[in-house]
């Protein structure tokens, strides 16, 4: 095949350098009909109705034995080899042989093989080279006369005089190329390739290139703009990592994709790298506290919020890493809660509008350690997520610039929500103490989850304080994890918990711990108990016929309730038995109590001893698939023949969330009766 190439060029001196270009605007199109055997043939197999003049001329002087491998392999795979691609490699084959004007690359290859045609096909050092350039969809880019653009490329000195000749070629110098290039060499053979502006004014393509970032192809050096492309827009070559600086994307020792960038080539989106809030702040737990305007500044790169007046003079920072909470106020658009360690008390901001806050909330959240957030133009093509370092040198706020140091990253994530594995159970006391097993309570609760909330149940009045069941909790789980909340507890470990607004001191309490990396994440923690007492029998017996306690959290922007009933066993009457638990549902006063509970959560958890286990048949999947109570909840029916007292029922919002359940099992070594299920939750970022 080569040879094929070779001879043409030995009879054909003359033979000119194929056009780079493709087609130009009012090209001739060819019907596949007029062209002769065999490529008629071959382009009819591959489904080619017509091609170009242009692509006519590459396919006539081509060997047919080529071109039908090329076809073949647009036909098994037609992402990678795509016309374009073809007619490209197939132009660039021809022009290598033919050595351009000079025939240089004739001489060569008839000497010494292609690699030598290919070098000599180059040129001299310094000798002009152009391509013509195509957009990111992969289709040749013209100008308004309907030219073809053309770039320089190999870090030539684009002067505008040896530019491809032929129809519809392009004046460079004319264009703005020539001036850039010979104003500032060494910067064009840094960037290896200028663009126009909308003014028509050249620029430097690596500055024009973000809103999400660019790289830089290593065989033509033209700067992409598009991060998701798999193959340069000029030469079609797919995508390597293998050059440094910003806008570049590689792999890092452990293969995760990374993504390098300067804070200028954020544009205007880069003052929320330092984003300034105008807001008011004041104690909402002080009635002493006055309102005051303050201006409030988030440092990504110094991990730092800044309390500022509003002419910028700082009188306090707060470092992020002592973050723990953001949270939305669940009935005032306006209003924000920030908790910090180390802080005396929350810091509570009214902002102008809701879109600040919700900014506000945004720019918080890359304060996190190792923030992961939604952002699909960082990640590459097939990559699920991108390392995102942003070195910090100057902010572009409103028009004006001002300098900015050092380096931040956040994980950029093509999915808008993550994976939490919740566990949730339930194990009844009996008036007794916690279970103080060792290697049996942690075979029921394993240190291998990121959410659990767990329900005590009949738990004895010397217990009701809070304090033993905190103790116990805390020492259980250990440093890796947090007690989030325990509803037994007047003063729970973290400020900002609502709850105690319904009947206090239930039989029954809620935990819920968190592993260290959720913490932050959580929010909007309320709880509400409901309490039913029975009739006091023996001497130190407690008895409850009906209580409740109910937990609400928000976690990123996902939101879940968990519902605890205790019913009581003597109910032998099904009807009585729902309207006992369709009563504990309408008392639940949680948050906004204006708004119906059936609306106002994404997931929905209900565990407990629900009773129904006592009646001549556990009529439970019966009643909620008659819709008679708990409707549209689910339970796995794996258990469903042991008629155990403890179940757990779950619903979700099929349109926001998704729950997959891996476990639900019972423990019969912890002599007490008891039930847990383990939860996949999509937890929307």
């Amino acid at each position: 095949q080569f040879l094929y190439f070779i001879g043409l060029v030995l009879f054909n001196p003359a033979c000119p350098s194929l056009d780079r270009g493709a087609m130009a605007e009012g090209e001739t199109m060819y019907s596949v009909e007029q062209i002769d055997e065999p490529l008629y043939s071959m382009l009819v197999n591959a489904g080619i109705a017509e091609v170009s003049h242009s692509d006519y001329e590459v396919l006539a002087v081509t060997d047919p034995a080529t071109t039908q491998a090329y076809l073949e392999g647009m036909a098994s795979d037609p992402e990678t080899y795509t016309w374009e691609m073809i007619i490209y490699t197939l132009r660039e084959a021809y022009n290598a042989a033919a050595g351009g004007e000079g025939g240089e690359g004739a001489e060569a290859a008839a000497e010494g093989g292609e690699e030598a045609a290919a070098e000599a096909a180059e040129g001299a050092e310094g000798e002009q080279q152009y391509v013509q350039a195509y957009d990111e969809e992969g289709n040749p880019m013209y100008d308004e006369e309907g030219n073809p653009v053309y770039y320089a490329v190999d870090g030539a000195a684009a002067d505008g005089e040896e530019q491809p000749e032929g129809e519809g070629g392009l004046d460079l110098e004319a264009q703005g190329y020539g001036e850039y290039a010979e104003g500032d060499e060494e910067a064009y053979a840094e960037e290896g390739v200028t663009e126009l502006n909308e003014d028509g004014e050249a620029q430097d393509t690596e500055q024009a290139a973000v809103d999400t970032a660019s790289w830089t192809c290593t065989k033509c050096t033209f700067v992409n703009k598009v991060i998701d492309a798999a193959v340069c827009a000029v030469c079609r070559v797919p995508r390597t990592c293998e050059q440094e600086g910003p806008g570049h994307v590689e792999r890092n020792a452990e293969g995760r994709t990374e993504l390098k960038l300067r804070s200028d080539m954020l544009k205007e989106k880069s003052k929320y790298l330092k984003g300034q809030f105008k807001v008011v702040k004041y104690n909402a737990d002080s009635i002493l506290s006055g309102k005051k305007d303050r201006l409030f500044e988030i440092d990504f790169f110094k991990r730092e919020f800044r309390n500022c007046s509003t002419g910028g003079t700082q009188s306090f920072a707060l470092q992020s890493a002592n973050l723990y909470r953001v949270e939305r106020h669940i009935s005032n658009p306006l209003n924000l809660k920030l908790l910090f360690f180390k802080s005396p008390h929350p810091i509570d901001l009214i902002f102008p509008t809701c879109a600040d806050r919700q900014r506000f909330v945004e720019v918080a959240a890359l304060q996190r350690k190792n923030p992961v957030v939604w952002a699909p133009n960082f990640c590459r093509e097939n990559v699920k997520e991108s390392i995102v370092k942003i070195e910090g040198n100057k902010i572009d706020r409103g028009g004006k610039s001002e300098p900015a140091e050092g380096t931040g990253m956040f994980i950029a994530s093509r999915m808008p929500y993550e994976v939490l594995s919740v566990w949730a159970g339930t194990i009844n006391l009996q008036f007794r103490g916690l279970p103080n097993m060792g290697e049996k309570l942690e075979e029921f609760c394993p240190m291998e989850h990121d959410v659990y909330v767990l329900g005590l149940q009949d738990v004895p009045s010397s217990m009701r304080d809070g304090k033993q069941i905190q103790e116990f909790f805390t020492a259980f789980f250990g440093q890796n994890f947090y007690l989030l909340l325990n509803t037994s507890s007047d003063s729970n470990v973290f400020a900002g918990i609502e709850g105690r607004k319904g009947d206090k001191n239930p039989p029954g309490a809620v935990v819920v711990v968190v592993r260290r990396n959720v913490l932050a994440k959580v929010a909007n923690i309320d709880f509400f108990e409901m309490n039913e007492p029975g009739q006091s029998g023996k001497k130190n017996k407690e008895t409850s016929d009906v209580y409740g306690v109910f937990v609400a959290l928000r976690i990123q922007e996902t939101t879940i309730g968990v519902l605890l009933a205790n019913l009581t066993p003597n109910l032998t009457d099904v009807n009585a038995r729902n309207g006992k638990l369709q009563m504990l549902m309408s008392r639940i006063k949680c948050h906004d109590p204006l708004i119906d509970i059936s609306v106002r959560f994404d997931y929905f958890f209900v565990l407990g001893s629900l009773g129904y286990h006592t009646l001549p048949t556990d009529e439970l999947h019966a009643q909620v698939q008659g819709q008679l109570v708990l409707t549209d909840f689910k339970e796995w029916d794996i258990l469903a023949d042991m008629c155990l007292p403890d179940r757990v029922l779950y619903w979700h919002r099929a349109r926001s969330a998704k729950a997959s359940q891996q476990q639900y099992s019972t423990a019969p070594h912890l002599g007490m009766p008891n039930i847990l299920a383990v939860f996949d939750l999509y937890v929307l970022r």
